[in-house]
């Protein structure tokens, strides 16, 4: 299977993922997009600085000067790439993926991302036709320089802060991952009271998976919170594109509540809202209600991103809690996200758990369940049964099929990362969504 993805390149390191495939990505990078000046940031995972030497190695014999940062969160990079100007830069890092694993996010000119049609698919041809090995290194090798920009980015978010954020007592879980550090030196400089959890860099031994959507990862979090009578906590994935709520009760939010409490008290009317197709009935409602234009694309974060960027949105959202903002170039900011939650829950004055209560109340959600196959093929035949199967509702076929009946919706697609058909359902009471979940898993587990 090839470590070329939807939207990066991710496998085991060192067996799939090596210093050998980066070095040809710099290479293949820089012939294929003519890029002058490239920034090169990595995670903390084993192997991260060795393929980031690997790449800059790649990125200079081919004649490009290249900005390594060190370790950064995946937002920094992000900022950094649209602050700076660079014509290309790499994030070496492998998400929420588990230790073993390492790859790297990658952009083009200006607020553009490489995802597997724009651009991974040509770096793959050019390195497995044997073209780039027939290609001659530049005459003149490219510089290399270090830079940290840490200062700037904390200045860059803590100026975003509306009002007082002290007072507030909350808990913030980064998972042993990039977030833990920045978060700290942020809430710091913000006067937060607040309790770090995994806050140093771990991500070979963390204390919990690196995926905040699965329930062993947000154990520790919940009870915390409790334990601190907390009004608000976050937790970050490993390299702190995605961040999730917990309110003070310890419900966890989805990344589609998060965003409905954003638009409900930041967005003005007119303001463009993105979001994906997983995200739920409630946000699209807040949206039209406060006069917002919604926009809705397929899953994955190129997708939300190109969005955010061709129609210069304020705000994104995933249900899978990736979060983007207008200041941030379209990108995710997540720690922004945390320091915008802590300033309308002080402006409120109200616990978190009663601004999402009507959110809750008035669509029924499920998990997001997964089923695992064994190919590719059989995916695509259980998706088209489901179709069939619904064939008298509104279907829309933008990633899998997205089924709509007035008091019920649910989307099953294939994950661009995992060999698992998922399903999301949201409903108008609890009773009708257990009937159509059962109705869907006898065709999926048939």
């Amino acid at each position: 299977m090839s470590v070329f993805k939807a939207y990066d390149v991710r496998g085991k390191y060192p067996e799939e993922v090596n210093e050998k495939l980066a070095y040809e990505i710099g290479r293949a990078m820089i012939l294929l997009l003519k890029a002058k000046e490239f920034l090169i940031c990595q995670d903390a995972r084993q192997g991260s600085k060795e393929l980031s030497d690997a790449l800059i190695k790649g990125i200079t014999d081919q004649g490009a000067n290249a900005t390594y940062c060190g370790l950064t969160t995946t937002p920094m990079f992000y900022y950094l790439k649209y602050k700076k100007g660079f014509d290309a830069g790499v994030m070496i890092t492998a998400s929420h993926l588990p230790s073993g694993f390492n790859g790297l996010k990658a952009m083009k000119s200006g607020r553009t991302f490489m995802g597997y049609d724009s651009g991974y698919k040509e770096i793959e041809e050019l390195i497995n036709s044997g073209e780039l090995k027939r290609t001659p290194l530049a005459k003149k090798k490219g510089t290399t320089r270090k830079e940290n920009y840490e200062d700037e980015y904390i200045n860059f978010i803590t100026s975003k802060i509306i009002g007082d954020v002290s007072g507030l007592k909350i808990v913030v879980d980064a998972s042993n991952g990039m977030a833990g550090p920045i978060a700290k030196k942020v809430l710091e400089k913000a006067r937060v009271d607040f309790v770090g959890l995994n806050i140093n860099y771990n991500l070979e031994k963390p204390a919990h998976g690196l995926n905040p959507l699965e329930h062993d990862a947000q154990e520790q979090i919940k009870k915390k919170i409790k334990d601190e009578n907390a009004s608000l906590g976050a937790i970050f994935d490993a390299d702190a594109d995605r961040v999730l709520f917990v309110d003070e009760k310890g419900e966890f939010l989805p990344g589609d509540y998060t965003l409905a409490i954003l638009v409900e008290n930041l967005a003005k009317p007119r303001d463009k809202i993105v979001h994906d197709l997983l995200c739920g009935r409630a946000l699209r409602e807040v949206i039209k209600k406060k006069k917002c234009i919604p926009i809705m694309t397929r899953v994955g974060h190129v997708f939300l991103k190109k969005s955010m960027v061709d129609n210069d949105a304020r705000f994104g959202a995933e249900a899978s809690g990736h979060m983007y903002f207008q200041e941030a170039g379209g990108a995710e900011s997540t720690i922004l996200c945390m320091l915008h939650m802590i300033t309308i829950l002080k402006k409120q004055n109200k616990p978190l758990s009663e601004l999402v209560k009507p959110l809750k109340e008035s669509w029924i959600k499920s998990e997001e369940l997964n089923y695992e196959f064994e190919s590719n093929e059989l995916k695509d035949k259980k998706i088209e049964e489901v179709t069939k199967a619904f064939s008298n509702a509104k279907q829309s076929k933008m990633d899998g099929v997205t089924v709509e009946y007035d008091d019920k919706w649910f989307n099953v697609r294939k994950s661009n990362t995992e060999s698992v058909i998922r399903l999301r359902i949201e409903a108008k009471t609890p009773i009708i969504l257990r009937d159509i979940m059962k109705k869907i898993e006898g065709i999926l587990k048939k």
